[in-house]
């Protein structure tokens, strides 16, 4: 079967879309419809192919590089309400609904103007070259001010590894924009894309740039649709500066307590209150506190502790973590206990809706390792940037007393 998928998606990169009766030809006709049509679904289930329409017309597609822009849900489309991707290429304007006109850098910077006022206060984009080149670099720098003043959030996809620096104002970067890196392979920007509120803009930047703007609520709703399916595929780019989100969490750490493994997870504020630490003496501590209460610990598989700070105080919460005996399946039981300067707390409540999407990327990780040890010993999980900015924690306190 994982042949016969890997043929189909290679012939879905030499078409723009495509019917379960093309791809059984394409596979010279060695398989059945009905196992080229469960590939087909199963390739559509995964994400790797976009399906549209119904009975006796149903096309597939890759996710946006191919083919099918929609007009309504994906699952509900008919064939009739399909546009080809081609007809932005066509130069026959007969079969092109959207023409790519010649355009100025005045144009492109006036259509970005607008997002940055978006009503939505969101942006998606599909990025392919830097901003700066195209509306040169003071211009690009008042958009990101004006995106900053409105609070508008940004997320990029971009087909590029390694994004390189390309604006001084941190505030801006951190405070506004979220990144994706989507391989060519998986989906290929041709052209960028602009999405906000009603309104898709597609252009090409270069010597003679062109641009398309569409204003259409259904069409804009189902791009942005498209764009977060992507989202969740892609995974964080390789980041040539500084990225610190307004909150986030440092790069992990493991400790072994009682032979126990811990996970410990610094808060981005716990340097104002753990200042001093290195990670010998921090792990000496957190067993120091743990050694109070060994015995609300001691039938726990594994830890999870997220240290921060409230007003100068060590704070610590700490996710114990055991076996679900009632039902394997479910996962591990947690419970959680937290801790102002080693003194257990009665008055806070906890966990944050960051520390919850932490826990449940450390399960999915730990899910698909064999065993406590291998999920221990193996990689860590791959959390979004603006999670967690896979800075050194005892680098970054540091850098801080550096500065004092």
């Amino acid at each position: 079967m994982q042949k016969v998928k890997d043929h189909i998606i290679q012939y879905a990169k030499s078409v723009p879309k495509f019917k379960t009766s093309d791809a059984v030809k394409a596979l010279g006709g060695k398989y059945s419809r009905v196992y080229v049509s469960r590939a087909l679904n199963d390739l559509h289930k995964k994400g790797n192919l976009l399906r549209a329409g119904s009975g006796a017309h149903i096309y597939y597609a890759l996710p946006g590089s191919a083919g099918l822009l929609f007009h309504k849900s994906p699952e509900l489309l008919s064939s009739s309400s399909l546009v080809d991707q081609d007809s932005f290429r066509s130069e026959d304007k007969s079969t092109t609904p959207f023409k790519l006109k010649d355009a100025t850098a005045q144009d492109l910077f006036e259509i970005s103007l607008e997002s940055a006022k978006a009503k939505s206060k969101s942006v998606f984009i599909y990025e392919k070259g830097d901003l700066n080149d195209v509306i040169g670099e003071k211009k690009a720098e008042e958009l990101r001010d004006l995106f900053l003043a409105n609070n508008i959030k940004v997320k990029q996809i971009t087909n590029i590894p390694t994004l390189p620096p390309f604006s001084k104002n941190d505030r801006f970067i951190n405070t506004c924009m979220t990144f994706r890196y989507i391989p060519e392979e998986t989906f290929t920007i041709e052209k960028e894309i602009l999405i906000f509120d009603d309104t898709v803009a597609i252009y090409t930047i270069g010597s003679n740039p062109k641009l398309a703007v569409i204003e259409d609520k259904s069409f804009a709703a189902n791009q942005k649709q498209l764009f977060l399916n992507l989202w969740d595929q892609g995974q964080p780019p390789i980041l040539g500066f500084d990225y610190k989100p307004n909150h986030s969490w440092y790069r992990n750490f493991d400790y072994k307590i009682w032979g126990k493994h811990v996970v410990c997870y610094p808060d981005k504020d716990a340097v104002d209150s753990y200042r001093g630490f290195n990670y010998e003496s921090l792990g000496e501590y957190l067993e120091s506190v743990l050694d109070q209460h060994k015995e609300s610990y001691k039938d726990a598989d594994y830890l999870i502790i997220f240290i921060w700070n409230l007003e100068g105080n060590k704070m610590m919460d700490v996710w114990k973590m055991n076996a679900n005996y009632v039902d394997d399946r479910s996962g591990p039981l947690g419970a959680v206990k937290v801790y102002k300067d080693g003194k257990e707390c009665s008055d806070l409540e906890v966990a944050s809706g960051n520390t919850l999407l932490i826990l449940g990327y450390e399960e999915k990780l730990r899910r698909q390792a064999p065993n406590l040890e291998a999920y221990f010993n193996g990689p860590p999980p791959a959390i979004p940037l603006e999670l967690v900015n896979r800075q050194n924690f005892f680098e970054a306190m540091e850098e801080s007393e550096k500065k004092k």
